[in-house]
């Protein structure tokens, strides 16, 4: 039996690979392995923030490709120093650190002299550069590292758990994996231990679930540890909407958050619901089904290897009220109905990029391709942005997010709004050390 993985959980090899051809170019602390390894990669340190040990780096399997910038606050590096721009282009914390996360929840991590604190948005240093090692902020708290143990800091500073750990990931649906003598348990924000430590890979919670893996198979288990499944399914079982498809035998179907098998399996392939809806493949055509599983939109558009493009590929998914669907080599828009509302003339294809992701709307803007450049269309599949941009070997340009999107020009990179217009760059893809991380913020 077998579980949708999510678009950040992949296999180990393929993750493996993934972190070996992209590492080098990752600024440290902006992201460690996605996925069930529980153990960092260290990486070039190319943002200027120190070495951390090679143990405590952990971070949650829904780190990659979930995080984006804030939508006030943009990161920039000039001369080697990082500070941030606004939606407009306009310098608002001069470069000036050695190192710079991006925001969230109002506080962005920087180094000054090897050390970390956290500046809020208008580059008041709130939180004084005395950490060897920081991450975001998430849910109040945030991981920090003094010598070779973790805790937990406040937005004051203030130490609300004791640096005690061998490691730790950050809270999520108000508990946090935490490492002791290598073993794993959780704890919640008074660092109470709510599930003992025990051999087992820490994935984080939500909708009052975590991933559990023993032997290589998966189930989930609750917030007191119980298990509600027990693991026997091959991949991850990652809720989205309260449902998450499984398979058993050679067929899909959706299980809920009780264990429950809800909609049968009866489907060649499934992907994760996403407003209300779920793409399901029947004879090698996708159509939608709702979450009581009646069928909604027919089977009939085509996929293949093309929702298989990368790691964070899964098949169709609607997006601002539209899905992009694939017929006859093309790719346009539906509808909730199925109504086809920009038609299908747009390419598609192995060369979008090894972490390619399916076309979607974000922010009323969806970048699309026509003879190998990249522009954006409107909800009306008016072509707003003309196709200029090019594909990278990493990915295409990112989804707009607070207003503009980070594109890919020749050997340049760049932000534009939502004109076209540079807001900021083009600069050199060797000024920008940063610059393949920012494609997976704004994933």
């Amino acid at each position: 039996m077998s579980a949708r993985p999510s678009r950040g959980t992949f296999s180990l090899p393929l993750l493996l690979i993934v972190c070996f051809v992209c590492w080098p170019f990752w600024a440290p602390g902006q992201r460690t392995v996605a996925g069930p390894l529980a153990q960092p990669l260290t990486a070039h340190n190319s943002a200027g923030f120190p070495e951390a040990a090679t143990h405590g780096e952990t971070q949650s399997s829904q780190s990659l490709g979930n995080s984006i910038q804030s939508g006030a606050r943009f990161r920039i590096e000039l001369k080697g120093k990082y500070g941030f721009i606004d939606n407009t282009g306009k310098i608002v914390i001069p470069p000036q650190y050695s190192g710079a996360e991006p925001f969230f929840e109002g506080l962005a991590a920087v180094t000054v002299a090897r050390k970390r604190g956290y500046i809020d948005e208008n580059g008041k240093m709130v939180i004084p550069p005395k950490y060897s090692w920081t991450f975001r902020f998430s849910e109040g708290l945030a991981r920090v590292s003094l010598g070779k143990k973790w805790g937990y800091i406040d937005k004051t500073g203030q130490m609300i758990i004791q640096p005690q750990y061998d490691a730790a990931v950050d809270f999520s649906d108000g508990l946090a994996a935490v490492e002791v003598r290598h073993k794993w348990g959780y704890i919640d924000k008074t660092g109470q231990t709510v599930i003992p430590p025990e051999l087992r890979r820490p994935f984080p919670f939500s909708g009052g679930t975590a991933s559990v893996m023993i032997d290589n198979k998966w189930g989930f288990m609750d917030r007191s540890g119980r298990i509600i499944v027990t693991p026997q399914y091959d991949d991850q079982i990652v809720f989205s909407e309260e449902l998450a498809a499984v398979k058993v035998g050679s067929k899909w179907g959706f299980m809920d958050r009780a264990g429950e098998i809800g909609i049968p399996p009866q489907y060649d392939n499934a992907a994760q619901f996403s407003e209300a809806l779920a793409a399901v493949k029947i004879d090698g055509k996708w159509g939608f089904i709702d979450k009581t599983g009646q069928m909604v939109i027919p089977p009939r558009f085509d996929g293949g290897a093309d929702y298989d493009l990368g790691p964070f590929a899964n098949g169709p998914t609607f997006s601002e009220g539209l899905a992009a669907v694939k017929l006859d080599g093309k790719w346009g828009f539906i509808d909730k109905t199925g109504q086809m509302v920009i038609p299908p003339h747009f390419d598609w294809g192995a060369d979008s990029g090894t972490f390619a992701i399916e076309p979607k709307f974000s922010e009323g803007l969806a970048a699309v391709k026509i003879n190998g450049k990249w522009g954006f269309i409107d909800k009306s599949g008016q072509m707003v942005i003309q196709p200029q941009f090019a594909t990278n070997y990493f990915s295409k340009p990112s989804y707009f997010s607070g207003g503009l999107a980070l594109v890919w020009a020749g050997e340049k990179w760049g932000y534009i709004d939502m004109t076209g217009k540079y807001v900021w760059g083009p600069v050199p893809q060797k000024a920008c050390h940063l610059c393949w991380i920012e494609m997976f913020e704004y994933l």
